[in-house]
């Protein structure tokens, strides 16, 4: 019982101290896996808004580019004209130079500029003229008479939208603005190129130029706001982008009496729109197209119209770029065009957790492979170490009792003769025999131990094997026919030989060769006994190849398949030591391995065909 309880035990520690803390880390491992993947699913949404709002961030940039750079821009460089102060003394008109905007065409976004000037429109409506008079403007940045003819009408419907949302409504777009002390030569130059008649750039009128040096010295603090995104139907019913912005006077200018007719019209109150038309295919289509390669890997934008490349398990976040632009109006007419949506792979989230969970198991695996193997060992070793004890028992048991049998006879025999119950000296004698072969039979028992110990080291230490020589393995048999015979009551008889002639000739030690037969003859008579009239014990040799064999032959019942390598070990007899009958200590058949292993040579046992066992010795032909 004590052998099931300690493996019990040592596997119970086992689980304890290595597989149990494994099983608890991976598990905890694998819940941490799973919990990231299902926060990672549940922020999805949350990341496909982010990414959202950073494409917004990245198209944001190039527009607030354009509209910082016009919000840099004069006042006057809204016109095709802008005047410049006399170079010398002896200059009394204006230098007139082409603007910018005037002078190069729209860079990529801006369809083109204009100037508006609601002064006029306003007083007829505070005056309730039937027919209010145009709205004067002057357009810039078009290079064809199509392209000014749109950005006018556009122009008009800015123009009209403006007058029609209120004065308090206009207000409130002032919320962002600067104000900028002009002097008045560039206000009236400016307003010199509205024309009141035929709503076009007009040329400069010479009374400006006469009189340039009368408006020397004296300026106007003007409010110039901020530019305003607006989304406005177009004069063909077509929504158009706009960026807007104010400019009027602080307080209302004064006039002068002693002016020119011509030069008081330029003098006048005046509050200009001015502003750019904005493509709105750049804003919705080229922007969004090239700022998308900012997005991660795992995110894409998905132009209007495209579709999901896997509905149902990507997330899509849209956003209404124009509103999150900051444009106002009614954006309702540019449908699915005004929507930006970003799409974030569900896809490549669910590889990498695949990916990960495919290490886990590899990883897994390994370490149950690891635990498998590391148990297997334990066991391997438990029994190893269970069974050496279990050898040592038996030896020790087998040992006590070959001891104890022959000490007993001597010490009887001994006893005997010291009390004088053998008075005739053939009594005596036959005493004296038996005690010498019970002395004989411990000698053999002490030497075979210490047999043992020497061929281990020979079998270790080759070079220290012994006493070697070459020779006729049959002839190194053949010497060892009287020791069989003499301990055998028999003589001998139960024993036969089949000796080959001209054998190859192998490396051999008298001694050795005659440990290996006696032993091996010697375990025949002890489990395969011969009864009378039964078939004798059969010793023969031969050679096959380089091989030369020594075999021993019985008929007794065999050896169990799972127990030929085992008796071969040291200390091992088959069976329970309590309870057998038969003498030995386990060392017989260890000898035969450990002198054949010393020879170069192998021992092995094998069924004989009709019943019975087979022990070979197989040494190596020398030369």
């Amino acid at each position: 019982m004590a052998r099931p309880s300690r493996k019990r035990t040592a596997l119970l520690l086992y689980g304890i101290l290595l597989v149990l803390p494994t099983v608890v880390l991976g598990g905890l491992h694998w819940h941490q896996l799973w919990l990231d993947y299902q926060h990672a699913l549940s922020n999805l949404p949350a990341d496909a808004a982010r990414a959202a709002d950073r494409l917004v961030e990245q198209i944001r940039g190039p527009l607030q580019e354009r509209l910082e750079r016009a919000q840099d821009l004069g006042f006057d460089e809204f016109a095709p004209l802008r005047a410049e102060p006399p170079r010398g003394q002896n200059d009394t008109a204006p230098q007139w130079q082409t603007t910018a905007l005037a002078g190069s065409a729209p860079e990529a976004g801006v369809l083109g500029w204009f100037s508006a000037d609601l002064d006029r429109i306003l007083n007829a409506e505070d005056r309730r003229d039937s027919e209010p008079p145009p709205p004067y403007f002057i357009e810039t940045g078009s290079q064809d008479a199509e392209g000014r003819a749109r950005i006018r009408a556009v122009a008009e419907s800015a123009v009209r939208h403006l007058i029609a949302i209120g004065f308090m409504e206009r207000t409130t777009r002032l919320r962002g603005y600067r104000i900028e002390a002009l002097p008045w030569q560039r206000i009236a130059a400016h307003l010199a190129q509205f024309d009141p008649n035929t709503a076009s750039p007009r040329p400069i009128p010479d009374c400006l130029g006469e009189h340039w040096r009368r408006l020397a010295g004296t300026g106007e603090e003007v409010v110039v706001s901020e530019f305003f995104l607006e989304i406005l139907n177009g004069p063909e019913g077509q929504p158009v982008a706009l960026a807007t912005r104010r400019v009027l006077p602080e307080d209302k200018p004064r006039s002068d009496d002693d002016l020119p007719e011509c030069l008081s019209d330029m003098r006048r109150d005046f509050n200009l729109l001015q502003g750019m038309v904005l493509d709105l295919d750049w804003l919705l289509r080229t922007l969004p197209r090239e700022s998308a390669e900012h997005l991660g890997p795992l995110e894409h934008y998905l132009p209007p119209g495209e579709a999901q490349k896997s509905p149902g398990t990507d997330i899509v976040h849209h956003v209404n770029l124009l509103a999150a632009l900051g444009f106002a109006g009614d954006v309702s007419g540019l449908g699915q065009r005004a929507v930006l949506a970003v799409e974030v792979e569900q896809r490549a989230l669910d590889r990498g957790f695949r990916a990960q969970t495919m290490r886990f198991l590899g990883v897994a695996a390994m370490l149950v492979l690891s635990l498998g193997t590391g148990l297997g060992l334990l066991l391997f070793s438990v029994n190893r170490e269970l069974e050496r004890a279990e050898r040592t028992r038996n030896f020790v048991a087998a040992v006590t009792h070959e001891l104890r049998t022959p000490l007993s006879t001597i010490a009887l025999h001994i006893e005997m003769l010291m009390e004088g119950w053998a008075q005739s000296p053939e009594r005596q004698q036959e005493y004296y025999l038996r005690i010498a072969r019970e002395t004989q039979r411990l000698s053999t028992l002490v030497e075979r131990v210490l047999e043992k110990s020497r061929l281990s080291e020979a079998v270790s230490n080759p070079m220290d094997a012994g006493r070697e020589r070459v020779g006729d393995l049959s002839k190194a048999v053949e010497a060892v026919r009287p020791l069989l015979a003499a301990a055998d009551a028999r003589g001998g008889l139960d024993v036969e030989y089949d000796l080959a002639a001209d054998l190859p000739p192998v490396r051999i030690n008298q001694e050795s060769i005659t440990s290996i037969v006696v032993n091996l003859v010697e375990n025949a008579r002890k489990y395969a006994p011969v009864r009378t009239g039964g078939e004798p014990i059969l010793v023969r040799t031969g050679a096959e190849g380089h091989q030369v064999w020594l075999e021993v032959l019985d008929r007794g019942p065999g050896v169990p398949e799972a127990e030929r390598q085992r008796v071969f070990e040291a200390f091992y007899r088959i069976g329970n030591e309590t309870t057998r009958t038969s003498t030995g200590t386990g060392l017989g058949l260890h000898l035969v391995d450990l002198q054949a292993r010393a020879l170069g040579g192998r021992a092995w046992v094998e069924d004989r065909p009709g019943g019975g066992s087979v022990f070979k010795v197989q040494l190596p032909a020398h030369g």
